[in-house]
């Protein structure tokens, strides 16, 4: 299955539910920072399936979101 990779950018596109476009940005960071490596499974029911995975660390600190070894 393949990994969902989490680009920084990405955390500070704005969705049109945003009410606080800085501080929804703000919160997926920390969000994404507070969880990674943790092996907390995170839901993204917003994601096409695998709806279910962790978030890891990569070595050069990048973030993706995988589903593997879940089953």
């Amino acid at each position: 299955m393949a990994d969902i990779n989490i680009i920084r950018s990405e955390l500070d596109v704005a969705s049109p539910s945003d009410a606080d476009v800085a501080q929804a940005a703000a919160t997926r960071r920390a969000f994404v920072e507070r969880y990674a490596d943790t092996g907390t499974l995170v839901i993204g029911t917003h994601f096409p399936p695998p709806t279910a995975g962790l978030l890891r660390r990569g070595g050069d600190g990048s973030v993706r979101f995988a589903a593997d070894g879940l089953r």
